[in-house]
């Protein structure tokens, strides 16, 4: 059960806008005391809203599109379907460890989006 709660924990990535908080708040800690309780419950509090704007597991999936059998040489197209349930619009970056062989129409990493229910 342990193991399980930790999975959890570390599978949280924080937003872009989390890692410009703490970037931004981080020479406070240099002025003062008082100045870096303040700023770590500034800190606090966004780590808090992260996660909740974060969506839920079940509310995203992800789905790997290919074809079953590929001859050497053959170009065949792949695709991802994500779907989102969540309440808001997604903005969403996706990775995948590919062979080296198969090449991408996109760069790695391009942001797309999802609407709710979509």
């Amino acid at each position: 059960m342990l193991a399980t709660i930790g999975r959890g924990i570390v599978s949280v990535i924080p937003a872009r806008r989390l890692v410009v908080i703490v970037a931004a708040l981080s020479p406070i800690w240099l002025v003062s005391e008082s100045a870096a309780a303040f700023a770590l419950a500034v800190v606090a509090v966004a780590v808090i809203v992260d996660l909740l704007l974060l969506p839920a597991k079940w509310q995203v999936a992800a789905q790997r599109i290919v074809p079953a059998n590929v001859g050497l040489g053959d170009k065949e197209r792949g695709e991802y379907r994500v779907k989102s349930n969540a309440p808001r619009v997604l903005h969403f970056s996706l990775f995948d460890a590919l062979p080296s062989i198969v090449e991408s129409p996109e760069e790695r990493g391009t942001m797309h989006d999802v609407s709710p229910g979509g």
